[in-house]
């Protein structure tokens, strides 16, 4: 069998898995009412699970009818409301309607309950009641719309609308990348073809195990994409530097491939060690995310190795010839490397210490709403709400039974619960279940989360003075708020974890200790510097910045890998060694990091601005990784204890 054959044959494998990742594709759906981005296994689980089963947890939809002329209000106009709100009451969608007290006579403000699913979702009643209220809303009153669940599926709608064409723009954008870099489109079609490849059979995974996309998994594409590509990248240039050297190109795709198996091994290893810190998270969402990108990370870079070298055999590759190698000694650190490398260590330790001082001072925001643009119709509905009512969503108390009625200490708390700074007043008349426990509904006015948590701590402090010690805040503001807290607490302790597991297989891998603790400076380094310059500016941390430290330590991680790799294999002292190595792998890595900058950019174009905040973030940690990687990493091996070379310096690896 020829060669080309058999490299034929190998692509053509590949046509069965496309079709089943299309299949897959195709039962894949949006988390409309974001259930695997609401927490498990914690107190507000707990809480939640309790609520259930004494009261109606149904969330409520908010609908604020404002008179456009009120002067000229008739009575015509009062019929006209009652016509509306018994139009919705008996539509299937709707389980009950409540008119609530409004400021004002000439505002009508409904809370309205949507059917439930067998599985407790509400899209689609959502939508109904929605379309209902604008259809049928009377001529004479300007209509608001309101509530969590309101904002969950415009976060969904809008989700799904960006996924429709972010990938898209992010593989024009590499490919752009690739062209300008080898200026041949078969390199081109080369570097793309096993990334999308991977990308679409996680994707199909996903689809065929039944997890929806919801606001963190809707970064799985462009993130195994770009890593994709840059894996790619490395297995062409390698390819590429035998064929200068006067290889065959099955000899040299074949010998390419064998050589970058094993940094490819570390580098999967290590991104897996990052994402699978992700772990540590209480929210489902975040979790499945972790094991989604270990799964998409190792099927790219198998693909890689499997279907790129028969690509490469069967596909013209323009000039082989790149530009000259740096002349001797061009990148060889300064004469004295002992003394740069202790300088270098000094900046490190300083601007580590700034970093992680400043990071004391991080705060958290996590309002659903400013994931939404400041033009949707939710967002404006929602500044008509608090403008005429002071706000739209909701919290409650749950009180536990206790011996004694205690009507009065109830009302009494509700009073001072609804003279809070950052409450409105009651939502909604006190309830009681069949066991004795009661429930305090309350109209939150706009807050942060920070702001939040104190309004909530108090009052669940105000209540159990009061009488209630098992007391509890509860409701969909509650949990989402307290989830974003316990979310980025366990993202710090992702980071160090996932550090741990780097050190060890990189100290592993290259057998020692030294260069498994060098790897891991170039990478937590622009971690704790960008972290710390965010609390220095005074922004805060959200759901998707809070990612950013164990998801770009477990990437970063793969350009100081095969610099290392490079340096382990290469002869002579210490500033020789480093040069060697920075020859043979500074344009791969340059190439990559560019790859994975432009891939994340590219998110930066999207509407939402938690896909366009981890974007920008990813960029701006990969520029600094990059830029320790080629600065500061080869000053602390010049000047280091180097290990003994492990492999012929001819047998380097890029």
């Amino acid at each position: 069998m020829t060669s080309r054959r058999a490299a034929w044959l190998r692509i053509a494998s590949s046509i069965p898995l496309l079709l089943l990742a299309l299949l897959g594709k195709a039962k894949l759906q949006i988390d409309v009412e974001n259930l695997a981005m609401k927490s498990r296994g914690t107190a507000e689980e707990r809480v939640a699970e309790d609520l259930a089963a004494q009261f109606d947890p149904a969330p409520r939809i908010f609908l604020l009818a404002t008179a456009i002329a009120p002067a000229l209000l008739e009575a015509i106009d009062d019929q006209a409301v009652d016509a509306w709100i018994q139009a919705l009451r008996d539509s299937p969608a709707t389980r009950s309607v409540d008119r609530l007290p409004t400021p004002e006579v000439s505002q009508v403000c409904l809370a309205v309950v949507p059917v439930l699913d067998e599985l407790g979702r509400y899209a689609a009643s959502c939508d109904s009641i929605v379309a209902l209220a604008r259809a049928e809303q009377p001529a004479s009153h300007r209509l608001a719309i309101g509530g969590v669940p309101v904002v969950e599926v415009a976060i969904a709608r809008a989700l799904s609308e960006e996924r429709a064409w972010i990938l898209p723009w992010i593989v024009l954008g590499l490919a752009a990348v690739l062209f300008g870099v080898y200026r041949h489109p078969s390199l081109v079609l080369a570097g793309l073809l096993s990334p999308l490849l991977g990308t679409l059979l996680l994707e199909g995974i996903q689809g065929w195990w039944g997890w929806g996309v919801d606001p963190v998994s809707a970064l799985l594409g462009p993130t195994v994409l770009t890593v994709g590509v840059a894996s790619s990248v490395h297995l062409i240039e390698r390819t590429r530097r035998l064929l200068r050297e006067g290889h065959a190109p099955a000899a040299a795709t074949r010998r390419a491939a064998r050589a970058l198996r094993m940094p490819m091994a570390l580098t999967v290893l290590t991104t897996a060690a990052g994402f699978l810190g992700l772990g540590a998270s209480p929210i489902p969402a975040v979790v499945r995310f972790g094991w989604l990108a270990c799964v998409g990370i190792l099927i790219v870079v198998s693909a890689t190795l499997f279907y790129l070298p028969p690509l490469l055999r069967i596909l013209p590759l323009g000039r082989s010839v790149h530009a000259p190698a740096a002349a001797a000694g061009r990148n060889l650190p300064p004469h004295n490397p002992r003394s740069a490398a202790a300088w270098a260590t000094a900046l490190c330790v300083v601007l580590f210490l700034a970093g992680a001082l400043e990071m004391q001072g991080t705060r958290v925001d996590s309002d659903p709403l400013q994931v939404l643009p400041t033009t949707h119709p939710v967002r404006q509905d929602a500044a008509r709400f608090t403008q005429h009512l002071g706000g739209s969503e909701t919290f409650s108390l749950l009180l536990p039974a206790q011996e004694d009625a205690r009507h009065a200490a109830a009302l009494g708390l509700l009073a001072s619960v609804s003279s809070m700074d950052g409450v409105v007043g009651p939502s909604a008349p006190p309830q009681r279940a069949a066991s004795g426990a009661q429930l305090l509904s309350f109209l939150l006015a706009p807050a942060t989360s920070a702001e939040r948590i104190r309004l909530f701590d108090h009052a669940e402090e105000l209540a159990r003075a009061a009488g209630w010690p098992q007391a509890h805040a509860t409701g969909l503001s509650v949990r989402m708020t307290r989830d974003s807290q316990a979310l980025i607490a366990a993202q710090r302790r992702g980071v160090l974890a996932t550090a741990a597991a780097l050190f060890l297989v990189m100290a592993i891998g290259f057998r020692s200790l030294w260069l498994g603790f060098l790897g891991l400076i170039p990478n937590l380094l622009p971690l704790v510097v960008l972290q710390g310059a965010l609390a220095w500016l005074d922004q805060p941390l959200t759901v998707a910045s809070s990612m950013i430290g164990v998801v770009m330590l477990g990437l970063v991680v793969d350009d100081t890998i095969h610099l290392l790799h490079a340096f382990r294999e290469a002869r002579g002292s210490g500033p020789e060694r480093t040069d060697a190595a920075l020859q043979l792998v500074r344009r791969p890595i340059v190439i990559t990091t560019s790859v994975l900058c432009v891939g994340f950019a590219a998110t930066a174009l999207g509407s939402l601005e938690a896909t366009r905040e981890f974007g920008l973030l990813a960029v701006a940690t990969l520029v600094l990784a990059l830029l320790a990687d080629l600065y500061v990493l080869p000053l602390l091996l010049a000047g280091g204890r180097a290990p003994a070379p492990h492999l012929q310096a001819s047998e380097s690896l890029c």
